[in-house]
């Protein structure tokens, strides 16, 4: 039903939350999981590509394919 998932992180509980549950429904339908991280155009550099390792070597330790990407920009606009 769900090939591929997108999921955002930020580091916030809400977002780990919701990355869980992608992994969760990606290893009930066999999902391709897509993790971003959006860095804000100003915003302090932040350790968003240690959270993408992260989310990339859970994604990997469940069985599922995963991509991740980082983009600048507003989040609600580039994860849309």
């Amino acid at each position: 039903m769900f090939t591929r998932l997108l999921v955002g992180l930020d580091g916030s509980p809400r977002a780990d939350a919701a990355f869980e549950q992608a992994v969760q429904l990606g290893k009930r339908f066999g999902s391709t999981i897509i993790v971003a991280y959006v860095r804000e155009p100003h915003g302090h550099e932040t350790d968003g590509p240690a959270m993408l390792d992260r989310a990339r070597e859970r994604v990997l330790a469940a069985g599922l394919n995963v991509e991740v990407t980082a983009l600048t920009g507003e989040a609600d606009v580039e994860l849309a």
